[in-house]
């Protein structure tokens, strides 16, 4: 099989799945809006990445007898819900399991969710290897002054990273992560822009260190550099090409190109 990319409803947006271990979609939609193509250019403001130069195939591990039986329990464990619409298992660059529902396949297009808080987390990370960011203990509004006066440009970088910056917002759920309507304002109706949600937390952080599961830190990050474009630059570098994808793919942006 080629390498894939997977795109993501409701936090930052674009999610490779390379030397991943599991990348699996638990979805509320119906199928029927990936089997005929909800997620496209004109539905959505998105920056699109063009395949990679030199393609990287993925060929199938040879398993041995516990290994099938494991991957016997997996497969059971995703036909069970009818949620899961596809799961890719890669150990050491080989595909261990890849499986679709009916209709769905290595050409569809879907929203990887939260798999791109990872990978926003570490271009942040190789930003600091490459001195573009010099000390992660420092508040972020000192990089970033669109930051600035918002819980989040008070936090520390540190904080941001593993979502402990104590922004807060009185409608925020931790277990989705997102404020009220934050999807729709984004992206369904292109009502509001990234860094509006981003003021509609309290300017004051509360129970910095406190960890608080939230899309929000993750969308501060990229401001972190001069532009949205600067961001999209640097992982293009460090993951769409090393990736070695076949296929085209998108990262959402919001109505003024903010990245998500």
């Amino acid at each position: 099989m080629k390498n894939k990319v997977w795109l993501k409803a409701s936090c930052m947006s674009l999610v490779l799945v390379s030397q991943v271990a599991i990348g699996q979609e638990w979805v509320t939609w119906s199928q029927e809006k990936f089997q005929t193509g909800y997620f496209t250019e004109k539905k959505f403001n998105s920056k699109l990445f063009e395949p990679s130069s030199a393609i990287r195939d993925l060929p199938r591990k040879n398993l041995t007898p516990r290994e099938e039986e494991k991957n016997q329990i997996m497969s059971d464990l995703f036909d069970k819900a009818s949620s899961n619409l596809a799961v890719l298992a890669i150990d050491r660059g080989q595909v261990v399991l890849e499986r679709y529902k009916q209709g769905l396949g290595p050409q569809t297009k879907f929203f990887s969710w939260s798999m791109s808080k990872s990978l926003t987390a570490y271009t942040i990370g190789l930003s600091l290897c490459e001195r573009r960011i010099n000390n992660l203990n420092q508040a972020a509004e000192e990089i970033a002054p669109t930051l600035t006066g918002t819980g989040f440009g008070r936090a520390n970088i540190s904080d941001i990273l593993t979502m402990t910056s104590g922004a807060h917002n009185w409608s925020l759920d931790t277990k989705s992560g997102t404020i009220k309507d934050e999807w729709n304002d984004l992206f369904e109706y292109r009502r509001k822009t990234v860094l509006d949600i981003l003021k509609a937390f309290d300017a004051k952080p509360k129970n910095v260190g406190t960890f608080a599961y939230k899309n929000s830190d993750t969308n501060s990050l990229p401001f972190l550099f001069n532009t949205p474009d600067d961001f999209l630059t640097a992982f293009q570098k460090h993951f769409i090409q090393p990736a070695g994808l076949a296929e085209k793919s998108h990262w959402l942006r919001d109505k003024s190109v903010s990245v998500r």
